[in-house]
């Protein structure tokens, strides 16, 4: 998701997808982990859309 998009997401919303974003990068770790992860760059993909979530949760919340 851009983070344009992401800005117009609620904070209830930021925070279930934070969880789905955990999940896919546990599974991502794992993956890695036992040699079966095909495209290495998922994991940066994950974390840093991980980073934005939390990023922009923390802000609309200390805007509140």
């Amino acid at each position: 998701m851009k983070t344009k998009d992401l800005r117009t997401l609620s904070i209830g919303e930021l925070t279930k997808r934070e969880g789905d974003l955990r999940a896919e990068l546990f599974d991502l770790k794992v993956r890695h982990n036992t040699g079966v992860l095909e495209k290495s760059s998922d994991l940066k993909r994950v974390k840093r859309e991980l980073a934005q979530v939390l990023t922009i949760r923390g802000e609309k919340a200390r805007s509140q």
